[in-house]
């Protein structure tokens, strides 16, 4: 097989070698709960895309959609 790189990377320690460590910025992008920004945009959006994963791994997307305001958040996760 022929790659079009120099280099492929293949693990965390040769991409550390490579990057800076992360900037504060990107290390604090994720949050593991719905803060109130992301609480009013979602409930302000008239469209959203449901994701659930069955028990077989496989995932079923359903795009859903009605007037602003139809999604309400009942608890931050």
């Amino acid at each position: 097989m022929t790659y079009k790189f120099d280099e492929i990377i293949t693990d965390r320690a040769r991409f550390r070698e490579i990057m800076d460590e992360r900037s504060s910025l990107v290390q604090n992008k994720t949050i593991n709960h719905i803060d109130d920004i992301c609480k009013k945009y979602i409930e302000a959006s008239p469209f959203i895309i449901l994701t659930t994963l069955g028990v077989d791994g496989l995932l079923d997307t359903s795009p859903k959609g009605d007037s602003a305001g139809f999604v309400k958040i009942l608890d931050k996760k």
